[in-house]
């Protein structure tokens, strides 16, 4: 049988909440801080598992695999590790866990904090309230701002500052935020990735480009002061 997580569904966004959630349960949170809670089935929070037998074998009967809770179990508890490993990757690694013989299925987890910053962002974005410590506030150099794709927001500390999806302020977004910082780019490399800039000349698809990041700039710093991008000769810079 062939055990996976179903990332899109319902349940497992709802779990994933539950995990941030948790995690700001325990706020403030601190760089290398240990948290550690239980994920039982049918108590708390679970993804949603899809089981998938596997018909490639005819030497396994299929009711063998239905009816092996244990191995059914094992496969549940080694697929919601990985899961997790992967999920808090930049937020928190995982330090251990432990699944408990019997069922139901009967987890510990350990996760050791790497960036309290990013974490309270992703609660941000999933409508989780966070307490107003002054860790959190614009001008902590250790908060970097960050840009969600899904949502087309940059979510810099406390500020949440909207871009309109699929223009041309989130391309920019998109490309710089996959760049190093002071990472020079060039502004054909937003031509292509909107697909295309109409001008009569380069020059004139650069001019667009340079006024875009000057209303990104202008926005941002109405709510944190502060400027995001930095424009030189022909190319520009993300800043922070």
């Amino acid at each position: 049988m062939f055990t996976r997580i179903e990332e899109s569904a319902y349940k497992t966004q709802g779990f994933w909440k539950y995990i941030i959630q948790e995690l700001v349960n325990h706020a403030p949170l601190y760089k290398n801080q240990v948290i550690e809670f239980r994920l039982v089935e049918g108590f708390t929070p679970l993804p949603e598992f899809s089981e998938i037998l596997d018909r490639s074998n005819p030497n396994v009967p299929t009711e063998f695999e239905i009816w092996d809770d244990k191995k059914r179990r094992e496969d549940r508890g080694s697929c919601l590790n990985f899961y997790i490993h992967a999920k808090v990757k930049g937020l928190c690694y995982v330090q251990g866990s432990r699944t408990e013989d019997g069922s139901p299925l009967n987890t510990t987890l350990q996760l050791i904090v790497s960036d309290p910053g990013k974490i309270y962002q992703e609660a941000q974005l999933l409508g989780i309230a966070v307490p107003d410590f002054e860790l959190f506030k614009v001008g902590n150099s250790s908060l970097s701002p960050q840009f969600d794709e899904v949502s087309s927001k940059i979510i810099w500390g406390d500020k949440i500052i909207e871009i309109e999806p699929n223009s041309r302020h989130f391309y920019i977004c998109k490309v710089a935020f996959n760049k190093p910082i002071n990472n020079p780019i060039s502004w054909d490399e937003i031509a292509d990735a909107e697909g295309g800039i109409k001008g009569k000349n380069s020059f004139e698809k650069r001019r667009k480009v340079n006024f875009a990041i000057h209303q990104i700039n202008k926005k941002i710093a109405a709510k944190t002061g502060r400027k995001l991008f930095a424009w030189k000769k022909l190319t520009f810079t993300r800043l922070t």
